[in-house]
């Protein structure tokens, strides 16, 4: 398993090729979980192990038991050095199945992923890729990334787009009562007074409502702004 400190240690079982391959299976070799060392040094963040990697013959890509790519895993942990190492030997930026995330989705639930979202959106990952009926947009209004948020919406992104039950980022992040990630999505013109298809159906300001917490100003900065936004689309309508 590939480490920040492990280059040197790679490369000598490398340069020892036909031990390393006839005991281990070389870089082809997988753990239980149908990990190879290119999805271990994909994850650690090491590009230089991914580049020796690539070069002695390993498959960038190699899926896991759950399908997920050594790009998946880059993505997950935001390394952008060894995303676009994989990108640059030609591994898939739209690599999803129904039982792994696409790298996208992984990025854009990460924290501080910035530079890895926007290498996959050069590379042509899709926008709009569905996982469990969830959008990479979906995905970082559950896990409150504004930054994520504000990326995918300016590349394109449905800020109305639907889930399996009818949900939208702007009722998921309100349901999680993500403040930034909700102000993020008003400012892009979410609709305020979408609610899901169950009739009678919770709005944004109902769901932070009921997360609601006096205590924190930013809850009631948020609620004060969802007042707001639903006075003026009322407004609109009268005009």
């Amino acid at each position: 398993k590939a480490s920040s400190t492990g280059a040197a240690m790679v490369r000598a079982l490398l340069n020892s090729s036909s031990t390393f391959a006839s005991s281990t299976g070389g870089v082809s070799a997988k753990d239980e979980d149908w990990l190879t060392p290119l999805h271990y040094a994909a994850g650690s963040g090491n590009a230089e192990v991914v580049e020796m990697l690539i070069a002695a013959g390993a498959d960038v890509s190699a899926p896991d038991a759950r399908q997920g790519s050594p790009l998946k895993h880059a993505a997950g942990l935001g390394n952008a050095g060894t995303a676009a190492a994989l990108l640059k030997h030609g591994a898939s930026a739209n690599a999803c199945s129904n039982t792994a995330q696409s790298p996208l989705h992984c990025a854009a639930a990460r924290s501080g992923a910035s530079e890895t979202l926007r290498l996959l959106l050069q590379a042509g990952a899709d926008i709009e890729a569905r996982y469990t009926t969830r959008t990479p947009l979906h995905f970082s209004a559950c896990w409150g990334i504004p930054s994520a948020v504000e990326m995918l919406v300016l590349s394109g992104a449905d800020i109305e787009v639907r889930d399996a039950v009818a949900s939208t980022p702007l009722l998921l992040a309100a349901s999680y009562g993500y403040s930034d990630t909700i102000f993020t999505l008003l400012h892009f013109g979410a609709d305020v007074m979408v609610c899901t298809s169950k009739v009678g159906g919770p709005t944004p300001l109902r769901l932070m409502c009921e997360c609601f917490d006096a205590q924190k100003e930013d809850v009631v900065t948020t609620v004060q702004a969802l007042i707001e936004a639903v006075v003026a689309d009322s407004c609109s309508l009268l005009v």
